[in-house]
């Protein structure tokens, strides 16, 4: 196993650093559904103690980001059905509401940001790259949504997407996902572009959509 050592800022302590490593793994796709966390692993692979370890665990259990699965080892949920279409329309809800905000208060380095991102991921699809696209996919979604201005609404976002980042793999296996997904990603950019808060909204909303009709496909045929 590859060590990987957490830098912790000022200010900050394990804990902190450790679940801000997992909640981004779990974002964007890097952990899947059925992937387990022991305590042992992290302590192996961070090369920290067994207490932030544990910390850490908790407060994921606590949102819901894990659950205790076989052998009373934690682990990253499978969703059944009607949570992944509860989770589908509240996101497109809040996600909606936040490309809306957007529309009106994004910057253009912020504009500058998603162009970069969404060549990222074509990069990333033509070098058949799936991590490198799932990471530059949800920074694309990150930049639109904190171009909204509202701490709340991004930290609720951030929560639920960490139940949904490890579900988002499964849709790049549907046919014509990627391309699909990245029409849905170009008319976002172009909306709000052009500040155009319908259009960008209802790109992000069939965007979510998309995606999750595809994993219901996928998990449930």
């Amino acid at each position: 196993m590859t060590r990987i050592n957490l830098s912790v800022e000022k200010g900050e302590t394990v804990h902190d650093q450790l679940y801000v490593e997992l909640r981004r793994a779990l974002m964007s796709g890097k952990l899947k559904p059925g992937h387990s966390l022991s305590i042992r692993h992290l302590v192996d692979k961070y090369g920290i103690s067994a207490t932030p370890a544990r910390e850490t665990i908790k407060r994921l259990q606590a949102e819901r980001a894990l659950i205790i699965g076989q052998n009373r080892v934690p682990t990253v949920p499978f969703p059944t059905l009607e949570g992944i279409r509860d989770l589908r329309d509240v996101r497109m809800s809040l996600e909606g509401l936040a490309t809306e905000k957007a529309a009106a208060l994004i910057a253009p380095d912020e504009i500058d940001q998603l162009e970069v991102q969404y060549e990222n991921m074509s990069s990333a699809i033509s070098e058949g790259s799936n991590e490198a696209y799932l990471s530059s996919n949800w920074a694309f979604h990150r930049t639109i949504y904190k171009a909204a201005k509202s701490d709340m609404i991004l930290d609720i976002i951030e929560t639920l997407w960490m139940r949904a980042g490890p579900l988002v793999g499964t849709a790049l296996i549907a046919e014509n996902h990627t391309e699909q997904t990245m029409g849905h990603h170009k008319r976002a950019l172009m909306g709000l572009k052009m500040r155009d808060h319908v259009a960008a909204r209802a790109a992000v909303e069939a965007d979510i959509g998309g995606a999750a009709a595809d994993i219901m496909a996928r998990l449930y045929p």
